[in-house]
């Protein structure tokens, strides 16, 4: 994919979230880079842990709210892993230079629902910890997911209820302080990778989608 395609997308995407307050894509990845990230996601599997709810010392496990997996992306563990967070960091760089976001950090997850989990509804900040800015979740399910197979991403907005299914391949990217969403149950194993562009460096926490 070259930069001027990119480019593209990137500026598709800023437009898209500033038309409707959110953005989502089904082309924004080619179909065999999806494949890659997705061989990534299954060979970490056995590292995965139960993901939790709160910040630092207030961090704890509910299942009654979210019963997901993740793994915190902290290294290049391969070259389709390399890949994104490149990718990333160039949409971080287009986003500060195009919207004076004011973007200088950001933490990614591999994210898997096993059949049945769920995420309660939510926003993607916290009372004691505001930096995250905006949130992108790239789905990495296989291309033949269903309707039935459930794991739909709920959006509340102004104008009403969002369903997106997570269809391998798509990107969903919104503000992180202001939709309150929710993850489905899933009636079949869900794989994402998740994160969040930052307004500073602030560790690790937990509470993805």
């Amino acid at each position: 994919m070259n930069t001027q395609s990119m480019e593209a997308k990137h500026e598709l995407l800023v437009q898209g979230f500033i038309e409707k307050g959110y953005y989502v894509s089904t082309d924004f990845f080619d179909a065999h880079f999806i494949e890659k990230l997705r061989a990534d996601l299954k060979l970490l599997i056995p590292e995965f842990h139960r993901a939790g709810i709160g910040s630092w010392q207030d961090h704890i496990v509910e299942g009654t709210i979210r019963r997901d997996e993740v793994l915190w992306i902290d290294q290049e563990t391969s070259d389709a892993t390399g890949e994104f967070l490149r990718r990333m960091e160039e949409l971080k760089d287009y986003l500060n230079y195009t919207c004076y976001a004011g973007i200088n950090g950001s933490e990614f997850h591999y994210a898997r629902y096993p059949k049945g989990a769920f995420y309660k509804k939510h926003v993607d900040s916290f009372k004691s910890n505001n930096d995250r800015l905006f949130t992108v979740v790239l789905y990495l399910n296989e291309t033949n997911w269903q309707p039935s197979d459930g794991g739909h991403l709920k959006m509340y907005l102004p104008e009403g209820e969002q369903l997106i299914e997570p269809q391998g391949g798509k990107i969903v990217f919104f503000k992180s302080d202001e939709i309150e969403h929710e993850v489905l149950p899933a009636n079949r194993e869900r794989l994402s990778v998740t994160g969040w562009f930052r307004k500073s460096e602030v560790g690790i926490i937990s509470n993805g989608i």
